[in-house]
């Protein structure tokens, strides 16, 4: 034989074709993969067609075959970045987003939609439908819009922001923002990605820090 199936591929190709010459199918097309004589692995996709007699006999075949083996590459290195990123995703205590800027398609992980106090099942969405979503306190709603302004625009590399957030029982929670941005060649933000950190437990803490140096500084002072 002049080509080797991979083994595994074998029986599957050939009942690709028995279906084809017996008629099941109108066109043959499969991907599979041969082994070449150093071992090597080829991914490979034909397609054809058969022709037939007058009683239907097929007598001849005729398609094409490619290599396609850079694409199953590229496509199995995509499933494992993905199934690395649903582990990280998975493992983490922060929220992770995801932002494809030119398509305007956002990814929160359930985590980061917890820390933000939203109640959703839903994980992909728009930018503005995020942006609906989130209840900023008063005070810090400006501060969000232009840090998020100057990090797209390239003044910063990375932002990183503290934030609070207001919660649907009414209660506030101290968020960070941390974000790195993809760009193209002239600079536009393509896909912004990074996380949200619940860090409301340390935040009253520095408070409850700062309330008591002050108490034990007057203390000082009037005794």
């Amino acid at each position: 034989e002049l080509i080797k199936i991979h083994p595994d591929d074998v029986g599957e190709l050939q009942k690709q074709v028995d279906d084809h010459l017996a008629g099941v199918t109108e066109q043959f097309e499969i991907e599979y993969r041969i082994v070449l004589r150093d071992g090597a692995i080829r991914w490979i996709h034909s397609r054809g067609r058969c022709f037939r007699d007058a009683g239907g006999k097929a007598v001849r075949m005729a398609g094409a075959t490619n290599d396609v083996s850079e694409r199953k590459r590229a496509e199995d290195a995509l499933r494992q970045s993905e199934k690395r990123f649903a582990l990280a995703v998975a493992g983490s205590n922060d929220g992770i987003i995801d932002w494809d800027v030119v398509n305007d398609r956002m990814y929160s992980s359930p985590r980061a939609m917890r820390i933000m106090g939203i109640e959703s099942d839903v994980t992909v969405r728009s930018r503005g439908e995020w942006r609906d979503l989130v209840k900023y306190h008063p005070d810090d709603v400006q501060r969000v819009r232009d840090d998020l302004q100057h990090f797209l625009d390239g003044q910063v590399e990375l932002r990183e922001g503290e934030y609070r957030v207001l919660l649907p029982n009414g209660a506030c929670r101290w968020i960070r923002h941390r974000n790195k941005c993809v760009r193209d060649q002239a600079g536009r933000p393509i896909r912004v990605a990074g996380s949200i950190s619940d860090i409301d437990a340390q935040k009253r803490a520095e408070e409850a820090l700062r309330e008591s140096q002050e108490r034990y500084q007057l203390a000082v002072a009037g005794s």
